[in-house]
């Protein structure tokens, strides 16, 4: 259970909780996507957690900032924008610092 006092004094000294994407928003951007480089990121959900990971790496828990792009929980510096298409989701862009680069999903 989360301590509403703290939440409270949290909110106070100007701290903004992560934005609340809905879930069926979440599962259009579910799925494995792979980079001109050969990069394979899966991202998945569950009921508390957005999820990449790149392929032999450990997962990074995602944070949405708006309702297409998230960053890490854990560390700064690099962000992801999910492109959607219609309905579809067909690839995303990952900024780490300077450096940009598309991921495709995979069917």
């Amino acid at each position: 259970k989360v301590n509403d006092e703290v939440v409270e004094l949290l909110k106070k000294a100007g701290a903004v909780p992560p934005l609340d994407v809905d879930a069926a928003t979440l599962d259009t951007y579910v799925g494995k996507y792979k980079s001109e480089q050969g990069t394979e990121i899966t991202v998945s959900r569950n009921e508390k957690r957005f999820i990449a990971r790149v392929t032999g790496q450990p997962p990074i828990v995602l944070m949405a900032t708006d309702k297409v792009t998230f960053k890490p929980v854990a560390f700064d510096g690099i962000v992801v924008t999910f492109k959607p298409q219609g309905d579809k989701v067909t690839s995303f862009e990952l900024q780490q610092g300077p450096t940009k680069s598309m991921f495709t999903r995979v069917e």
